[in-house]
């Protein structure tokens, strides 16, 4: 992470870098923390800002599981004592994280998984409910890129969004970005895109957003955001129809998908982008726009 701490409203910080880790100031010494990063020298760069700014955590909210999001709060629990949440799911895969390898390789993780990128070590968190919220914080719903993933909005007009968005210099580089659920990925976008919460759709809160692995954007910034990331995902999903419309199995899927962006196959990025692979195919299944083929005693997609 880095240690350039960047201002956002009265009551808000956050931190430069890829993974953003944010700060809320609960009183003049006091702060909760949004997400802790990714690697173990997180945690101590974390301790390293609170040291110098005098503050004290009262709390740990993590968005979601993964471990670019949570590796720091095992260091900050030992030497602090603060408490960590998260939503339900998150929770559990915060308590044992190597879940979170297992649900993005679909069974045993390889021993190439067992690394910061993909395994964080694990930590005592519980299930984020209003009651743990400090007065001037709410949270939200923001489904669809994990399996639960939490917003938080703050009094002094700042919103963290988490993972919601990518920027398009991001999808250029790595163009599948990690879908859990694809229906409710676009759903959140659009909410977004209309200045709306996800799943109640109430007035989107706040005058600034912070995104992990974007810049701070105004309402407009992430409405306009949100709608290049519908037509990019929209892409994609019909890329991979077009890809099926002759039986395929999903490791040459994969291969195809990697050929026709021009990308060079890694480890982490066979992983995350066969994950999401999956995922949008079984989505397209479930609405009748796939079926699975199971001839020649091989699995293969194919589009109906």
């Amino acid at each position: 992470m880095s240690d350039e701490l960047i201002r956002a409203g009265e009551k808000t910080w956050y931190t430069g870098g890829t993974s953003k880790t944010g700060f809320y100031l609960t009183d003049k010494r006091r702060v909760v923390i949004i997400d802790t990063g990714l690697g173990d020298p997180s945690g101590e760069g974390i301790s390293e800002i609170l040291t110098a700014r005098g503050w004290t955590p009262e709390a740990i909210f993590n968005t979601h599981s993964h471990a670019d999001h949570i590796a720091g709060n095992a260091a900050l629990q030992k030497k602090y004592g603060c408490p960590a949440y998260a939503m339900p799911v998150s929770a559990f895969f915060i308590r044992e994280t190597r879940m979170n390898a297992t649900a993005i390789f679909g069974g045993l993780p390889t021993p190439e998984m067992e690394h910061p990128f993909f395994l964080a070590a694990p930590s005592d968190c519980r299930v984020l409910t209003d009651s743990v919220m400090p007065h001037g914080m709410s949270f939200f719903s923001l489904p669809g890129h994990s399996y639960d993933m939490a917003g938080f909005a703050c009094d002094d007009g700042t919103v963290f969004l988490s993972d919601a968005l990518a920027e398009e210099k991001s999808l250029e580089v790595n163009p599948i970005a990690y879908m859990f659920d694809p229906g409710e990925t676009f759903e959140t976008l659009r909410n977004l895109a209309e200045s709306r919460l996800p799943v109640t759709g109430a007035p989107l809160p706040g005058v600034r957003f912070v995104s992990s692995h974007c810049e701070t954007r105004d309402r407009d910034g992430v409405a306009e955001l949100a709608m290049m990331n519908i037509e990019h995902q929209k892409g994609v999903i019909e890329l991979l129809k077009d890809l099926c419309r002759e039986p395929v199995e999903q490791d040459e899927l994969v291969q195809r998908v990697f050929d026709h962006y021009g990308l060079r196959l890694t480890m982490n990025r066979f992983m995350l982008a066969n994950g999401s692979v999956r995922n949008c195919m079984s989505w397209l299944h479930r609405r009748g726009e796939a079926k699975i083929d199971l001839s020649g005693n091989t699995f293969k997609w194919a589009v109906r």
